[in-house]
């Protein structure tokens, strides 16, 4: 199916997320001064984005970090954790340090979104609710699909290494041991495979052996024996086929 990116790139399905552009983080009252110092010259640049994505009618989304003067819901398991934690001025809502850099500024259009824990502004926010609500998700997952399709028709398997790959990996075949000891009623079977296979690796000869030393009779360990890694695929040729 042709995507028609122009429609789904639309100002009203489209945002500009802005993240912890705030006084607090790359602004004066910074709690991390040299990242303040590093950001400074792209301020400039997010700020003119910012405009001209509101003159486009995009809606841009401020992503904010913020705590409580006691700390109490906030994030305390890492260092840089620790260091806000330390510092005199946190960003407490309502404080300079939580504000939107004045350069960008809050539009009356712009939403803010604050969370009070973690590092991602989509994880256990409002955030990715709203870009559903506003079709971006749906389209961001389009345009992936998309090109996803395009790049698959572009690679093909490589049928002679997945053959060898397969033809060395006895152990698929613990399914299949396990299962006939089932069926046999053999006590603990899964046990005595886990045993055997656990921190060692498996080769037909190996295998054999220990097919051999199972309580099962002559018959079914002669099944056994015969079964090779590509030949115990069940029904999964007949399923695939179907779908």
């Amino acid at each position: 199916m042709a995507v028609d990116l122009a429609a789904l790139l639309a100002p009203p399905h489209a945002a500009l997320v802005a993240n912890e552009c705030q006084r607090g983080v790359i602004g004066d009252h910074s709690l991390l001064p040299e990242l303040a110092r590093a950001a400074a010259p792209v301020v400039p640049a997010i700020a003119r984005l910012a405009a001209a994505a509101r003159r486009a009618g995009v809606l841009v989304v401020h992503t904010t970090a913020v705590r409580r003067a006691d700390g109490r819901g906030s994030n305390q398991n890492a260092r840089l954790f620790m260091a806000t934690r330390r510092s005199p001025e946190p960003m407490v809502p309502g404080t300079p340090q939580a504000e939107i850099v004045a350069e960008i500024g809050v539009a009356e259009s712009d939403l803010v979104l604050p969370r009070m824990h973690g590092l991602s502004p989509m994880s256990g926010t409002e955030l990715d609710p709203v870009l559903r609500n506003l079709g971006v998700a749906l389209a961001h997952s389009l345009i992936a699909w998309s090109a996803l399709g395009r790049g698959l028709k572009k690679i093909e398997a490589d049928a002679e290494r997945m053959r060898s790959d397969l033809a060395g990996s006895w152990e698929v075949l613990g399914e299949a041991i396990q299962t006939a000891l089932r069926a046999a009623g053999v006590p603990g079977g899964y046990e005595l495979l886990k045993q055997f296979t656990r921190g060692r690796t498996i080769d037909g000869a190996t295998l054999a052996a220990f097919i051999d030393t199972l309580p099962l009779p002559a018959a079914e360990k002669a099944r056994l024996r015969a079964l090779r890694p590509g030949d115990y695929v069940g029904l999964a040729a007949r399923l695939a086929r179907s779908l």
